[in-house]
């Protein structure tokens, strides 16, 4: 099998490379990481080239069995569509959109290493590849977040940006846009992790202004064409969990994507950072939740961050262990 770094995709004309086919499989929409690795497999233990596979009339019974009912019929149907699908692919490639493959020397390891067989194993993206290398501060929070909570998110991500931290997070409304573009304005950069397909991606208007190719990338593991999706925006979330050094959860509600992200995080051994509000502000109770996990409290008051040495200190370093963020949160007041 030849795995060359730049899928063969011209004007016309079949998919002739590895990695163009590996494209191709990443588009249909049911077949996750878990469903594509077993395609790859079963395609090595069978001496088959995964071009073959895509280019049959039909799935082999045994493969069926692996995947379920969901995802082989959604090989099924890229079977049926794949030559509107690869002319669509071609354009959308030769449109600028790049793409990495889970065994690319430019894949994050990181995921792989903190996600495991949930790890995306196509990547497509625009922008700026280099950023995936710089330490990453993820900042996460509502939608509908409090005025104090949009002020506080864009101190601390122009705050964060000066310091030459690139900024991690989702694109949603609210935190995740604030935080985008206030260490744009700031002059830092940022990293944009879509729930949806790299070419359904838009950017918000107010953005459009702020981004550009040196400052801001755009990664997506969604297949390139979907739209939103719940599974694609809880993806994102593990994602940004994955690839930031540090997350700050600046509000969140008790039942919402931001606690799932700051909850990944935990997990994955990151300091992660509770908004704690003064006044307090209507729609935090997942914070509470997020500190009792063991979050350290930061401090906002009248919608200004308080940021402590112990906090700068703590920024500093590569990564912190659970117990360091506890006997820091010993020492910080939270509500």
């Amino acid at each position: 099998m030849t795995k060359n770094k730049t899928p063969v995709l011209g004007a016309e004309g079949p998919l002739e490379d590895w990695r163009a086919w590996r494209c191709l499989l990443a588009c249909a929409p049911d077949v996750g990481p878990v469903a594509h690795q077993k395609i790859l497999r079963f395609c090595t233990g069978e001496g088959l080239e995964l071009g073959d596979l895509l280019a049959s009339a039909r799935l082999p019974r045994r493969l069926k069995g692996l995947l379920g009912a969901r995802a082989a019929c959604s090989v099924r149907d890229l079977i049926r569509n794949r030559q509107d699908l690869a002319r669509r692919l071609r354009v959308l490639l030769n449109s600028g959109v790049g793409v990495l493959l889970d065994d690319d020397g430019d894949y994050p390891q990181i995921l792989t290493t903190t996600l495991g067989e949930k790890a995306p194993r196509v990547l497509f993206y625009r922008g700026r590849l280099e950023l995936l290398s710089e330490r990453m501060v993820g900042i996460v929070g509502a939608r509908r977040a409090a005025i104090p909570a949009i002020a506080a998110t864009e101190d601390l991500a122009a705050m964060l940006a000066g310091e030459g931290h690139c900024i991690i997070s989702g694109n949603a409304d609210g935190v995740d846009r604030a935080a985008h573009a206030a260490a744009l304005r700031a002059g830092g950069r940022t990293v944009f992790v879509a729930p949806v397909g790299i070419a359904s991606f838009r950017h918000h208007r107010e953005m459009r202004t702020l981004v550009g190719a040196e400052n801001s990338l755009v990664i997506s593991h969604a297949p390139p064409f979907s739209g939103w999706r719940t599974r694609w925006a809880f993806m994102r979330n593990s994602t940004v969990a994955a690839l930031c050094q540090i997350l700050v959860a600046v509000q969140s509600g008790e039942k919402s994507g931001t606690v799932f992200t700051a909850t990944e995080a935990l997990r994955m051994g990151r300091p992660v950072f509770a908004g704690s509000f003064s006044p307090v502000v209507k729609g935090n109770a997942g914070n509470a939740v997020l500190i009792r996990k063991g979050a350290l409290a930061l401090p906002i008051l009248n919608g200004e961050p308080s940021v402590s040495p112990d906090h700068l200190k703590l920024m500093a370093r590569p990564a912190a262990r659970r117990k360091t963020q506890r006997s820091l949160l010993d020492s910080e007041p939270a509500e």
